[in-house]
C-alpha cells in the first residue's frame, strides 16, 4: 500500500511517497507541518488548506483563577498528532485565566511568524485576546504605553507584546464560541486547544511528589455549579469559571477567590 506524506510547511512543500523523502523536508524545523495520508487526493487537500492560510487554535486554563497556588496553562492546536501542538503549563506567581489566554496567543505566534504562508489567523474563545492584539492594544500603545504606578492596566507587558507581534507580522484573530460540541473546523481546534491547556495542569498536580488525590474539577463535593447565561460565559470563565461536559454546567471550586461575587451574581444551581 502507498502512503502519501503531504509536506504544507518546511523544506519544501509538496506530497512525498516515502518517509524518507518527508523526513529531509521536514526534520529539525521546529515550524514544520506534515501528515500521512492512504491517498493523493487527501495528502493535496491539506495542503491546499495550509497555501494561503494557517489557523492556529489557542486557549488558556487556570485552577484557582488569580490565587497564591493557581495553576494555569497553555493550549495551542495545530492539526491532530502535530508535532507543533504545545500542551505546557505556566511558570509564576498570581497566575489568571487571562494570563494563560495571552500566553497561548503569544507563543502561537512566535511559533508561526516566519511560516510561509499568505495569511496566518489565531482562533480563540476570547474575545479579551482578540482586543488585546487589535483595539485595546492599539489605545494603550497610543499612550506610548506610559501609565501612572497607580493606573497600570492589568497584564499589560504581556498586552504589549501581544500587540506589537500581531502588527508586525499581520496576524489575523478569528472568534470562536467555546464548548459548543460543534462539528465544523474551528469549534474542533478549540475543543483540542482547551484540551491541551487543561492536560497541562492535571499533569502537573500529578507529579506533585508523595500526594495522591483526585483533580478538584473531577471531585464534585469540593465544586459549585452556577447558572451562567450563555453570554456571559467569558466574564464567568475570567474569573475561574469552568465548563462540565457531563453535567452541561458551568462550575468553580470551593476556593475560588471570586466565588461569593459570583454566586451573588449567577447563583448557585441545583
Amino acid at each position: 500500500m502507498v502512503n502519501y506524506y503531504a509536506v504544507a510547511a518546511g523544506l519544501n512543500i509538496g506530497v512525498f511517497t516515502t518517509w524518507d523523502e518527508c523526513k529531509k523536508n521536514v526534520e529539525n524545523i521546529s515550524t514544520a507541518i506534515y501528515k500521512k495520508f492512504d491517498n493523493e487526493e487527501d495528502a493535496n487537500n491539506f495542503i491546499a488548506e495550509y497555501k494561503d492560510t494557517l489557523y492556529v487554535y489557542t486557549d488558556g486554563a487556570c485552577f484557582n483563577n488569580g490565587s497564591k497556588n493557581a495553576k494555569a496553562g497553555i493550549g495551542i492546536y495545530f492539526s491532530k498528532d502535530n508535532d507543533n501542538n504545545v500542551s505546557r503549563e505556566l511558570v509564576g506567581e498570581d497566575l489568571t485565566n487571562n494570563i494563560a489566554e495571552l500566553s497561548a496567543a503569544i507563543e502561537a505566534i512566535n511559533m508561526i511568524k516566519k511560516m510561509d504562508v499568505k495569511k496566518k489567523v489565531i482562533v480563540t474563545d476570547s474575545e479579551y485576546v482578540i482586543k488585546c492584539a487589535t483595539t485595546y492594544g492599539a489605545k494603550l500603545a497610543a499612550k506610548n504605553w506610559e501609565f501612572k504606578k497607580d493606573k497600570i492596566p492589568p497584564n499589560v507587558e504581556l498586552v504589549k507584546r501581544l500587540f506589537e507581534l500581531t502588527t508586525k507580522y499581520n496576524i489575523q484573530y478569528k472568534h470562536v464560541m467555546a464548548h459548543t460540541t460543534n462539528k465544523d473546523r474551528h469549534s474542533v481546534g478549540n475543543y483540542y486547544a482547551d484540551k491541551l491547556a487543561n492536560e497541562s495542569i492535571s499533569g502537573a498536580e500529578g507529579k506533585l511528589p508523595h500526594i495522591k488525590q483526585k483533580r478538584p474539577d473531577t471531585d464534585l463535593s469540593k465544586v459549585i455549579f452556577l447558572n451562567v447565561p450563555f453570554a456571559e460565559k467569558d466574564k464567568a470563565k475570567a474569573k475561574g469559571a469552568k465548563w462540565n461536559p457531563e453535567k452541561k454546567k458551568w462550575y468553580i471550586l470551593e476556593d475560588n477567590e471570586n466565588k461569593n461575587d459570583l454566586i451573588k451574581k449567577y447563583s448557585a444551581a441545583i
